[in-house]
């Protein structure tokens, strides 16, 4: 198995260790992989190469202004969320992992 974040070279550029932690690890970075001798778009990054951006992602990298806007923004539609299910501790943690669209 070749090291993710090297990529098998035996050593990390500035580059590759930038890209690791946005790096799709399903197909290391690539946007493909082999199968039976074919190469197939990876289904998870679905070519890019890019690890898909989870809403925790998202809102953590968010400027401190930037969140307050987004939620007070989410208070006014509180009630809307709160029929949604999104207001339960569950809830919340169901919508941080999904993608973030």
């Amino acid at each position: 198995m070749r090291c993710p974040m090297c990529l098998g070279k035996g050593y990390a550029t500035d580059e590759d260790i930038k890209e690791y932690p946005n790096r799709c690890q399903n197909c290391n970075g690539k946007g493909f992989y082999s199968v039976d001798f074919q190469m197939v778009r990876c289904e998870v990054c679905n070519g890019s190469g890019k690890k898909p951006q989870t809403n925790e992602e998202w809102f953590c990298g968010l400027s401190t202004e930037e969140k307050a806007k987004w939620l007070n923004q989410q208070l006014m539609y509180a009630a809307a969320a709160r029929e949604q299910g999104y207001f339960t501790v569950d809830g919340l943690i169901k919508w941080l992992k999904e993608k973030h669209e």
